[in-house]
């Protein structure tokens, strides 16, 4: 008998947390091809549905999927950055979490979020690969900006379920470090490196003296540097592309779509579409961006490709600080009701409309107490406020909640009803 317990307790521990083929989970990943191969290789391992966002934001079609497959298990690969917080608040948890960790909980809705939340991408395909393998005997090592080298390996980590890590060769020593502990919590037994191109007169790329780390590698994939330094080249055109169109977006939002409030808020002063426009137009990163992309092109044209292959990295780096400044400046203006009023919506777009403006209402959070100094009659004042804004986040939780099943049993009519309902006392 103690011979069978003991038996049956190794095996509970040998048991990974996160098990394949665990019923009724999903991974939520944005559209940028690299978070996306970390989910998705991720998503074969435990057997979950991948759902991409576009841009790393719900739209209607992704919401309204999400609710209809209603998961137990909710993964999201990525900061808050790369996958908007909305997603979290979808399903009734609280957003947040620190930086670099695995951030877990458990919604009043019984569902479970875990968000890998990577400061930057070599920093999330680490967290993922931790967590998700536990052990691994085969890793996938590729350059964090190659997209032709993640081509290369991203077939073979889907059919063998093996982690794909990034890493970069210039990385500082405490980084370098990093993956290598890494890659020994996995006892990985054959780690598989894709070279980046060999890179000279790095100094004159990089304000930063930045160090090469031989990586002990079983086995290599060598690809042209030729090759990398023209598929990053035109990855760099792709995301400078993907800023100006957001860029174009948002002027028309502030020339055409300015709610009433918002102009009776900025009435004796600049307009709120004169502020955001300035702003917008004043960008400096896409200019950086651009400046590197130009030198990148000019490099690749004399043959240093190993120059144009960083240059085309600092563009990329440089255009997603845009995208990510713009997406935040259009939530902070949706979530203060500046944005979009007076339009027919259906369904899906009334829930999503309810989760950016009342966000922070929409989980179950705990309302400050008044302070230890207020006087009785203040902290008498400030309590029946809290009564009342209590009431209000219960309220409107339930209609958020009753809209959710309304729309997962198909009654489209009483979930957007109710999500107009709870909409229209957020505006109150």
């Amino acid at each position: 008998m103690r011979k069978t317990l003991l038996l049956v307790f190794m095996l509970f521990l040998l048991i990974p947390e996160i098990s394949a083929g665990e019923a009724s989970a999903v991974v939520v990943v944005s559209d940028n091809p690299f978070d996306l191969a970390v989910a998705e290789v991720f998503g074969e391992k435990v057997g979950a549905r991948v759902v991409v966002l576009a841009d790393g934001e719900l739209n209607e079609t992704t919401l309204e999927e999400l609710i209809l497959l209603d998961p137990q298990r909710v993964y999201i690969v990525g900061g808050v950055e790369a996958v908007s917080w909305r997603v979290e608040v979808l399903f009734g948890a609280n957003a947040g979490g620190a930086v670099d960790t695995v951030w877990r909980h458990t919604s009043p809705e019984g569902v479970e979020v875990l968000r890998f939340f990577g400061s930057d991408r070599y920093k999330t395909s680490r967290l993922v690969a931790r967590e998700g393998w536990k052990h691994a005997s085969k890793v996938y090592l590729v350059h964090g900006y190659d997209p032709l080298g993640l081509q290369k390996v991203k077939a073979l980590a889907k059919e063998e379920k093996a982690p794909i890590i990034y890493y970069n060769p210039y990385h500082a020593p405490p980084l370098v470090r990093n993956l290598e502990e890494v890659i020994e919590s996995l006892n990985a037994s054959n780690v598989t490196l894709v070279t980046s191109p060999y890179i000279t007169n790095v100094e004159m790329v990089s304000n930063r003296n930045l160090m090469r780390s031989d990586i002990e590698a079983s086995y290599t994939i060598n690809i042209s540097s030729k090759s990398q330094a023209e598929a990053a080249i035109e990855r760099a055109e792709e995301v400078l592309e993907k800023a100006e169109a957001l860029r174009e977006e948002l002027r028309r939002v502030y020339e055409t779509r300015i709610t009433p409030k918002a102009r009776e808020v900025y009435a004796h002063n600049l307009t709120l579409q004169e502020v955001r426009l300035r702003m917008i137009e004043r960008e400096p990163s896409m200019r950086a961006s651009e400046a590197a992309l130009k030198r990148a092109r000019e490099a690749y044209s004399s043959s240093l490709y190993g120059e144009a292959f960083v240059l085309a990295c600092e563009a990329i780096t440089h255009a997603r600080k845009p995208v990510a400044w713009m997406k935040s400046l259009r939530e902070e203006d949706e979530r203060r009701g500046f944005l979009y009023a007076g339009e027919d919506l259906t369904a899906p777009q009334a829930i999503l409309r309810l989760i950016k403006r009342a966000g922070p209402w929409l989980v179950l959070q705990r309302l400050a107490p008044p302070p230890p100094t207020a006087t009785p009659e203040f902290k008498e004042k400030w309590e029946q406020e809290m009564r009342k804004k209590e009431e209000m986040m219960k309220e409107l939780q339930s209609y958020f909640r009753e809209a959710k099943a309304a729309l997962r049993e198909g009654n489209e009519t009483l979930a957007k009803e109710l999500a107009v309902k709870a909409l229209s006392r957020v505006s109150q």
